[in-house]
């Protein structure tokens, strides 16, 4: 943890990412007792449980607006669907491990509460979040070639109209889990900030990717919205980052759900 009572604002150089990874030593795993690790993975995989079921409950408090169903919906879920949740909910709780001791050994991350700052909370938020959706929609563009869709990606592709929330975020094969989940370590590498902005960048991303895989029609116009993620359902070759349009707009791969604002001033 640094100890430096000043935070400047930068982004770390790419001669400092190497270093800054390994020094952390992900593969250290003797500074926790057995115990504290089932503790871990109880907390972690609970708290997996208790947002999901969140997810599904708190919107329909509100009774939001459902995006109407277009593609096949996966009515069942198979060994393969379950397994893979299974195995991917336990590689949450690694990587969330992996997230607190990169947080703690990194110099670039504030912990202290007297170093709070708008620069290290909105503004590193901010550049977190266009970090980690240009690196996402790059892979994600990646596995939607033939080889990597074949093998890797077309498995969540089976669900054509999620409803599930969370169940149906992480069914997906481990490989496409993996890479997506540590491209947040990534940006964490790149972007400095307090550890509490590291927190509600890694939770959040995980309640948004979760809502983007319901019926409720929630966004932010220009930002995030569900029904452009449920529009890459059915029309797969758009619509490719995570948590906001904005790359898409950019680099001409959004394509507007036909229900939405967007769609509706066109016409």
């Amino acid at each position: 943890m640094h100890d430096d009572a000043h935070f400047v604002f930068r982004v770390e150089p790419w001669s400092m990412i190497t270093p800054t990874f390994m020094d952390y030593r992900p593969w250290e795993a003797s500074t926790w007792l057995w115990w504290q690790y089932v503790i871990w993975v109880v907390v972690v995989w609970g708290g997996l449980e208790v947002v999901s079921y969140l997810i599904d409950v708190i919107p329909g408090l509100f009774k939001l607006k459902q995006i109407r169903i277009r593609g096949k919906h996966l009515d069942e879920l198979g060994p393969w669907d379950r397994g893979f949740v299974a195995f991917n909910k336990m590689s949450t709780c690694f990587f969330a491990y992996h997230c607190v001791r990169f947080a703690w050994f990194a110099e670039h991350i504030a912990w202290e509460l007297d170093r709070l700052t708008l620069a290290n909370t909105l503004l590193s938020l901010t550049c977190l979040f266009a970090v980690y959706d240009l690196l996402y929609h790059t892979f994600h563009r990646v596995l939607h070639m033939r080889f990597a869709y074949r093998y890797i990606h077309k498995h969540h592709h089976n669900q054509h109209a999620p409803t599930r929330g969370n169940l149906d975020a992480v069914n997906v094969h481990p490989i496409e889990f993996l890479v997506g989940e540590y491209l947040h370590l990534l940006a964490l590498v790149f972007i400095p900030c307090h550890v509490l902005t590291a927190v509600v960048f890694v939770m959040g991303g995980g309640i948004l990717a979760s809502l983007n895989h319901t019926r409720h029609d929630l966004g932010l116009y220009g930002l995030w919205e569900v029904v452009a993620h449920d529009q890459h359902h059915v029309v797969p070759n758009c619509n490719y980052s995570q948590y906001t349009t904005f790359w898409d707009r950019l680099l001409g791969t959004y394509l507007p759900h036909p229900d939405s604002p967007a769609r509706a001033k066109a016409t």
